[in-house]
């Protein structure tokens, strides 16, 4: 059978193919009872929809549960699906009839598309803008600092709304927010680099056992700037200098030069 088709025996398929919309929709004219199964791989996420006599009664997509977990999903562009004909949930989260739950979703996919006709395209990958003086002026809310700590240097804006614990429209204004304050960038900064030079610091001096501290140690020989440490380590750059911080915190990493850059950009 194709992709995004359905039949008596066998129903899977691309949500790229066949909007979530649809599929609960069929689920309900079918009068189907069972667990709608779905996955995506970038970022890597599974979800579940629990249905009886075609109505969902219960939703999970971490971290959302119920009505906001259906709300998440159908802001996925694409993943695959699988319907397991009469699996059942071991809890209820879910009260509202379907369609005031697929209205309330377009809803808010709309509010979504509004905030980010304001932002960069979701495939632009976002930076912490390091700069001491600036960020410690800023008052973030819990919801907000939680966003900056997703930024690393890899993630995209589509990656950041998926991961975040708000919804994609409340991620999405967060992220204008972030952005205005000029707290995180797409065109990152990182000139300082070249000014920084560590040196592994006295053995035992708080080391962590995490790889990455091992690999900043050891390539911290006072020779090498600090650009050239995190071009030769294979983790997003904000992991890397986050793990600096650590370890120069710790006692594990000294400066021998840029000192200032060090104290402006990172501690």
């Amino acid at each position: 059978m194709s992709t995004g088709r359905f039949s008596r025996s066998l129903m899977q398929g691309n949500l790229a193919e066949t909007p979530l919309a649809d599929l609960l929709g069929f689920l309900q004219r079918m009068r189907k009872t069972g667990q709608l199964m779905i996955e995506r791989t970038r970022p890597r996420q599974a979800a579940g929809v629990f249905v009886r006599d075609g109505q969902p009664y219960h939703a999970l997509c971490p971290p959302e549960v119920g009505e906001r977990a259906i709300h998440a999903l159908l802001s996925w562009p694409e993943g695959r699906f699988a319907f397991v004909p009469e699996a059942q949930g071991d809890e209820t989260s879910i009260t509202s009839d379907l369609q005031a739950i697929l209205l309330d979703g377009m809803r808010r996919l709309d509010e979504l598309e509004r905030w980010c006709q304001d932002l960069p395209p979701r495939i632009t990958v976002m930076y912490r803008v390091l700069d001491g003086e600036r960020t410690g002026a800023v008052r973030l809310t819990l919801a907000e600092w939680r966003l900056v700590q997703l930024v690393d240097g890899a993630r995209t804006i589509a990656d950041l709304i998926a991961l975040s614990y708000d919804s994609p429209a409340e991620t999405a204004s967060e992220l204008h927010a972030l952005i205005a304050a000029g707290l995180i960038t797409d065109r990152p900064d990182y000139g300082f680099l070249d000014a920084v030079v560590l040196r592994s610091g006295a053995p035992g001096a708080g080391v962590r056992a995490a790889m990455l501290s091992r690999h900043l140690i050891d390539r911290s020989d006072g020779k090498e700037t600090l650009r050239e440490t995190v071009e030769h380590i294979p983790a997003p750059i904000q992991q890397v200098l986050d793990e600096v911080v650590l370890l120069l915190r710790a006692g594990a990493l000294r400066v021998l030069a840029g000192e200032d850059a060090v104290r402006r950009h990172l501690l």
